[in-house]
């Protein structure tokens, strides 16, 4: 506001709170009604990641740089990953790391957690409540 007297304070807010209100609603029930009509899940999903605004795809790296230091471009990057993956056995043999058959894969991960989850198939209408209830703060 450019001049701000307490006359036009109060003609902004009476002005703003029910434009916001109506803005509001619009937009839930724009979105409560786009839920309902997109039946494919990749449009579901695109239209909740534009809402947040997650819209554009992560970047790549352009080069990696190898064991030597020398950079490498997309294309070779999958040989490197090849190279340093299958190379892990003569790593192993060269550390002198025990690998006889009777030792178990289990004694190089870390201790397992005791807590755990449980992820539940989820109907379209249990997803449309969530979505509806989810208040912006």
């Amino acid at each position: 506001m450019k001049y701000p007297t307490d006359i036009n304070i109060i003609r902004v807010k009476n002005y703003k709170n029910p434009l916001l209100r109506i803005l509001r609603e619009n937009e839930r029930i724009y979105y409560e009604n786009s839920f309902k009509n997109y039946d494919s899940p990749r449009k579901t999903w695109n239209l909740i990641k534009d809402k947040i605004g997650k819209t554009e795809k992560l970047s790549q790296p352009e080069a990696l740089s190898n064991t030597n230091g020398v950079k490498v471009r997309r294309p070779p990057v999958a040989y490197m990953f090849s190279d340093y993956f299958t190379g892990v056995g003569r790593s192993i043999i060269a550390a002198g790391i025990d690998s006889s058959p009777c030792m178990s894969h289990k004694q190089y991960l870390p201790p397992t957690e005791s807590t755990s989850i449980f992820l539940a198939p989820v109907g379209s209408a249990e997803f449309q409540k969530i979505i509806k209830n989810i208040r912006k703060r």
